[in-house]
């Protein structure tokens, strides 16, 4: 996401974050090492067994092709894995550790805002997002309160489809696709307006059109032509018209145009807002799911501040995210 006037975490805020959490990760992560200088005798067993199968494997295949040289060629990969196995058991403790050392610096960088890491976030199933796919898991991330109690949790979110492929034979398989998300869910009750969706697309399209035909959502078009052609606004087809104006007046039209939605798409339903972006969340790149927490607060600010339809005040929003000395 470009930084722009209106954005209250900015390219230099996410530099400036993630070279401090790389700084405290490397040193928390030497210091592991001198602690667990070796792979646990777990590490090394799985990694020794499961190479050591994989060679009998191919070793049998082999030797059901070419013969007694199959032969010689199992014994020489059976050897061969033994050796890579304390390279694979040494680099599965690297990465290990350094994954540790981030989070125990994400974790005291969240303590010391009020936050906790958690290893699983909780999400509500209250928006298409997260009621999507066959089946739904969560990952780590942070969570806690901002402000006057408002709740929030920004973590890894992958939503799971069933895929059936045939083989011509009459023969099916079946096998799960992956969807994994950057999400930020926070407390957001839209009065008058209730459920809402918007991303980059077109209000006033053909696939506003057809989502208004199918769902129970209709595409707003707003005074600014340019807001129409870059962003698609739905909501709930009960929703107040007036008051979506009354949120969406010239000023904030213009915002979003200056602003734009970076990589993000919004909706919201049953009391909460959700921002997400494509992609799981890294260790090594925290200030990407800052990025995504505070879209979520902006977002938040248009559809709740008081009165209606005023920018949002960048300068209380940056405090509530990075701390008062932000």
């Amino acid at each position: 996401m470009l930084s722009r006037v209106h954005d209250l975490f900015t390219e230099q805020d996410r530099l400036a974050i993630n070279t401090t959490m790389a700084a405290g990760s490397r040193a928390q992560f030497d210091a592991m090492l001198v602690e667990q200088p070796r792979p646990s005798g777990g590490k090394r067993w799985v990694t020794l067994i499961g190479l050591i199968l994989l060679a009998i494997v191919i070793g049998v295949i082999l030797v059901a092709i070419i013969g007694s040289l199959g032969l010689i060629g199992l014994v020489v990969l059976v050897v061969a894995s033994v050796f890579l196995a304390r390279m694979v058991a040494r680099w599965w403790h690297i990465r290990s550790l350094r994954n540790a050392s981030r989070l125990k610096v994400i974790g005291g960088y969240a303590e010391s805002r009020g936050w906790q890491t958690v290893d699983q976030i909780a999400l509500p199933a209250t928006t298409p997002l997260l009621r999507n796919g066959d089946r739904r898991e969560t990952g780590w991330g942070v969570q806690g309160t901002l402000g006057e109690q408002v709740h929030f949790c920004a973590g890894e979110y992958i939503f799971e489809t069933r895929e059936m492929s045939s083989d011509g034979n009459g023969n099916t398989t079946e096998s799960w696709q992956q969807h994994p998300f950057t999400v930020a869910v926070i407390d957001a009750t839209l009065e008058g307006i209730g459920s809402m969706r918007i991303h980059k697309g077109k209000t006033d399209g053909i696939w506003s059109k057809l989502t208004g035909m199918v769902t129970s959502l209709q595409p707003v078009p707003l005074e600014s032509q340019e807001f129409n052609s870059s962003f698609q606004l739905l909501v709930s087809d009960d929703a107040d018209q007036i008051a979506v104006r009354e949120r969406f007046t010239p000023v904030i039209q213009v915002a979003f145009i200056d602003r734009g939605l970076g990589a993000s798409q919004f909706e919201a339903e049953n009391g909460v807002l959700v921002a997400a972006r494509e992609g799981s969340p890294h260790t090594d790149n925290f200030g990407v799911l800052m990025d995504v927490l505070a879209d979520a607060i902006w977002m938040r600010a248009v559809f709740t501040d008081e009165p209606a339809g005023r920018l949002p005040d960048i300068d209380a929003l940056r405090a509530l995210l990075l701390g008062p000395n932000a």
